[in-house]
């Protein structure tokens, strides 16, 4: 009997019109066959490069080199994309950006915000601080909101005198307030990361803190939720 391996192709490579393997399908690119040739001298069928381009994925991608283009003008202040040319923007007095159809939804925002403040709960609440920062906040009737916290940078109040203590880190002064809470947005006790304007477009205006041991927080993000404010008696 005859060797078998003498009676066919031994390996692919053996062939005289061999040319690699495809990168893509891992078979034989012979010379007869259409291929690409990438800049290392690799092969590909160009039937495989064809198939993965009509069958893979579309994306739509924000290009991060968008100020290059000729009609760029600047990022939106609003949605953070870009703004061209040929789009409607308004510019602010510091020559800043932003889309004018995102300047009419912020507006609209505002409005839906407004309305849900004006009609919401006002809940009596409590907060206490030292007595410096104490009368600074009566005299001026503003609470301004915190660097961080367990929801963010916020203004932070307890439902009682004695919740506030236990939660404040300054000994001193309780300030008592009617805060409008609006619409609220429940978390569980470990809080979160949220801010005023992400807040606004989801609908929310405050955020309460829920599950803790020393009470439920309550928190708002803009001064003008917290009206007459003085100190509490207790």
């Amino acid at each position: 009997m005859g060797n078998a391996s003498n009676t066919g192709r031994v390996s692919q490579s053996d062939s005289s019109d061999y040319r690699g393997r495809c990168l893509i399908c891992d078979h034989g690119v012979y010379s007869d066959q259409e291929r690409m040739v990438d800049e290392d001298g690799c092969y590909t069928h160009q039937t495989c490069v064809d198939h993965r381009i009509r069958h893979g994925p579309v994306l739509t991608l924000h290009h991060e080199t968008d100020e290059y283009a000729s009609d760029y003008r600047g990022q939106c202040l609003i949605c953070d994309h870009g703004v061209y040319s040929d789009q409607e923007r308004m510019v602010d007095e510091d020559g800043c950006y932003t889309h004018q159809t995102c300047e009419d939804d912020a507006a609209d925002k505002k409005r839906e915000r407004n309305h849900r403040i004006r009609h919401g709960p006002v809940l009596t609440l409590y907060h206490e601080t030292d007595e410096y920062a104490a009368a600074a906040i009566i005299e001026s009737q503003r609470f301004y909101r915190g660097e961080s916290g367990l929801a963010g940078g916020g203004i932070y109040f307890a439902s009682s005198p004695e919740k506030a203590q236990l939660k404040s880190k300054h000994r001193g002064v309780v300030l008592v307030a009617d805060v409008q809470m609006g619409n609220s947005k429940n978390v569980d006790r470990d809080g979160g990361e949220f801010k005023f304007t992400d807040l606004m477009r989801q609908g929310y205006d405050s955020v309460i803190i829920r599950g803790r041991s020393s009470g439920s927080e309550y928190v708002v993000y803009n001064y003008d939720q917290v009206k007459n404010i003085r100190k509490a008696r207790f």
